[in-house]
């Protein structure tokens, strides 16, 4: 009974897979899957994974390397963070920065790890 209930809960016949999402996201931003992941030099594999799995979802490093390459703007990129189950913290400094990169429009990587690196912080393609 409660399995049955479960099963049929009308937010599971919306399920918008990550996969799906993203593919559509990078077709509105005339790009091309290559494209995204050779910009942010992610790793093919990540990208065959996104392909052949639509359950696989891969690290918060590694979407917000994704919104980096694609350009997005602040709501589309907690959009994606969404529907990877991950979202940018008001309370995480490295969050923060992020967030204020995505804010100003800044999507050069080469800037943008020279900050995180001087915050301490993990820098992308590492």
């Amino acid at each position: 009974m409660i399995g049955e209930k479960l099963i049929s809960h009308p937010n599971l016949n919306e399920v918008n897979f990550f996969s799906d999402y993203l593919r559509n996201l990078i077709k509105k931003k005339n790009m091309t899957e290559v494209e995204v992941y050779k910009k942010v030099h992610l790793d093919r594999r990540v990208l065959s994974k996104l392909r052949r799995d639509k359950n696989y979802m891969p690290s918060k490093r590694t979407v917000l390397a994704i919104a980096f390459s694609l350009e997005l703007d602040v709501d589309e990129v907690e959009e994606l963070l969404k529907k990877s189950g991950y979202a940018l913290s008001d309370c995480i400094q490295e969050d923060l920065v992020i967030k204020n990169f995505f804010e100003n429009k800044i999507y050069n990587l080469f800037v943008v790890n020279e900050v995180l690196n001087k915050c301490g912080f993990k820098t992308f393609g590492n």
